[in-house]
């Protein structure tokens, strides 16, 4: 009885150096046992024997990484690093770009895309289009490559995408803030990330849940609210929302639970499994595959969203 009693004060202990004010509404946690928590493995893996807790501001439903680490070493072993532009990434940029379609894009405009990983697939499919005018930036990149900070100071753009950026940042207001000062009044900006409100701490099992935490590389998680109240404050106006990612088409088998279930059952449990060499034989003899292939896209757990903004 004892050795349990001090299992469970080591669970809910809070180190010093911890995520444990919500950098919404400024919530101060005092103890896990108040708050909706989980502890949630790594899905990356290099570091897949890792847990890392994570809890949910009772205020504004905001869902922080309580464990603070060293960045640097994780993002050393990223599997996004070898993303490549396929057919497949093909498919799903096509997605993006009618999300931007909508709202006139064209080929005079100046587009960036912040956060664009080191490959900057997104910006090689609009140049392939002839977006010429298409620039990418990723902090995390090589200065001789798309970590070159030279497209934030040599241009203001028409659009901007920011996906799944905003969710790894420390401070969302500096980010906005750094997208405000390259965008012309006017101009549209899309923000893609998870959406706090549709993950359930409690069935940490659930890889959509798994990967939309993405523990420890999603800092913070925020609700549509959060997002749009923190935008508000900067001068853009919500002109869209989507209440799926990307990668949810209507396409048998490009669905986001079609590829959850793979990286579950039938790659090694781990993210890195998207960016490999598809298993076409193994996932052709799940029946399990192929349902949610075909049927997916209407079981969506729907975790990731996105909001277009326009700059007033």
């Amino acid at each position: 009885m004892k050795t349990n009693l001090v299992a469970q004060s080591l669970q809910f202990k809070i180190p010093i150096d911890a995520r444990k004010e919500c950098n919404v509404c400024s919530y101060s946690l005092d103890s896990l046992e108040n708050v909706e928590h989980s502890s949630v493995n790594c899905n990356v893996r290099a570091f897949k024997e890792e847990y890392f807790r994570v809890w949910r501001c009772p205020i504004c439903h905001t869902i922080h990484c309580l464990d603070v680490v060293d960045l640097e070493h994780y993002y050393s072993k990223y599997p996004v690093s070898k993303a490549m532009l396929t057919w497949i990434s093909r498919l799903v940029f096509e997605k993006q770009y009618s999300r931007l379609s909508r709202f006139g894009i064209d080929h005079s405009h100046l587009i960036l895309d912040y956060g664009c990983g080191v490959n900057g697939q997104f910006v090689k499919f609009m140049l392939e289009k002839g977006f010429l005018n298409c620039f990418g930036y990723d902090p995390y990149a090589p200065l001789s490559g798309f970590g070159n900070p030279l497209p934030l100071t040599e241009h203001l753009y028409d659009f901007v995408v920011l996906q799944d950026v905003i969710e790894h940042v420390e401070n969302p207001v500096d980010a906005l803030r750094t997208i405000d000062d390259v965008v012309k009044p006017g101009s549209y900006i899309l923000v893609g990330t998870p959406n706090a409100e549709t993950i359930d701490l409690y069935r940490p099992e659930i890889p959509e849940f798994v990967n939309a935490l993405h523990a420890p590389f999603h800092l913070h998680i925020y609700t549509r609210k959060a997002i749009e109240d923190l935008a508000f404050d900067i001068g853009w106006e919500p002109v869209m929302y989507f209440d799926r990612s990307i990668e949810d088409t209507m396409i048998p088998g490009f669905n986001t639970r079609t590829w959850n279930f793979y990286t579950k059952h039938i790659g090694d449990n781990t993210f890195d499994s998207i960016y490999e060499d598809i298993n076409l034989i193994k996932a052709l003899n799940s029946y399990r595959f192929i349902y949610y292939s075909f049927l997916g896209y209407w079981l969506s757990y729907r975790v990731n969203m996105a909001i277009l903004f326009r700059k007033l």
